[in-house]
């Protein structure tokens, strides 16, 4: 491993292990800030390199610090009321991950994004994995997805991918990969990262499990 590695896996581990809670209830978002700090001293293609990824939480192990039953560096979006949560009953890895229920309401949505910054022209990876509730699996039209939202340096939406859903169809028994590919625009300077969950036009039924969230420079 070279020195550049070297610097950014142990800025990184400090980041999300040690320190994460402290910098966290600060009320910034350390993570964010000690991401575009290393995308500013190392450069993009140093994150190319070994699958490392660049949200912070991705395995949603550390609580917000102003609402705990929200990971921390991710903020919540919803159309009436957020019925997404950590919870220890299904995991991939780990102690806990996301549980994501329906809000019993028809065309209702909601979910968790984080914002990084990009570099135009770069092309990268956001994938989760999801499983079915066993007990409550989704049904009548209830479903979720994952968005990069491409965005210049006042903010704005350039553009966005969108992966392939998930629904009623999702495995109760194993663990499913989703993930979409993006090449950021050449005035991309940041990106939101989203989980999305929807009740769909029949007010969905059901909850499902999400864990890993992973993003990568290709």
């Amino acid at each position: 491993m070279n020195a550049g590695r070297e610097l950014l896996f142990s800025i990184k581990r400090a980041c999300e292990r040690s320190h994460l809670r402290a910098l966290l209830g600060t009320g910034v978002t350390g993570g964010c800030v000690c991401m575009m700090a290393l995308m500013v001293l190392l450069g993009p293609s140093v994150f190319a390199e070994g699958g490392f990824n660049c949200l912070t939480n991705g395995d949603f192990e550390v609580e917000s610090a102003e609402n705990t039953v929200l990971p921390a560096a991710w903020f919540p979006f919803t159309s009436k009321s957020i019925t997404v949560e950590l919870s220890p009953a299904m995991v991939k890895s780990g102690a806990r991950g996301l549980k994501m229920t329906v809000q019993g309401v028809k065309n209702a949505s909601q979910g968790l994004a984080q914002i990084i910054p990009v570099e135009g022209g770069a092309t990268y990876v956001f994938s989760v994995s999801v499983r079915n509730s066993k007990e409550s699996p989704l049904s009548k039209g209830a479903f979720g997805t994952l968005y990069i939202e491409w965005k210049n340096s006042s903010g704005k939406e350039i553009s966005r991918e969108r992966s392939r859903e998930w629904d009623m169809s999702l495995s109760r028994m194993r663990w499913e990969s989703f993930s979409v590919t993006g090449k950021a625009p050449r005035d991309a300077t940041q990106a939101a990262f989203s989980i999305a969950f929807y009740d769909g036009q029949r007010g969905g039924v059901g909850m499902c499990f999400v864990d890993e969230a992973r993003v990568e420079v290709k």
